[in-house]
């Protein structure tokens, strides 16, 4: 039995996009190609066709880390 479920590109439906747990319904999760007006949570490149894929996580239980601010220390002098 498998842990994960797979993403399929949404434009070619080969490539795998990414892996959810199997207990996650596919439809918390929009899979769009991706075009300068979007505002995405993730974006992945299709292996197969090898475009842009913009990922929204619809459901806010499924990300919480992305609600987290991360405040900004500062530049780090090399």
């Amino acid at each position: 039995m498998s842990k994960t479920n797979s993403l399929r590109c949404p434009l070619c439906g080969k490539g795998r996009i990414a892996d959810i747990p199997s207990g996650v319904e596919q439809s918390q999760y929009r899979l769009f190609a991706l075009h300068r007006a979007e505002h995405p949570d993730l974006i992945a490149k299709c292996p197969k066709c090898g475009e842009q894929i913009g990922i929204t996580v619809l459901t806010p239980d499924a990300h919480p880390l992305i609600h987290t601010p991360i405040h900004f220390m500062g530049y780090v002098q090399a």
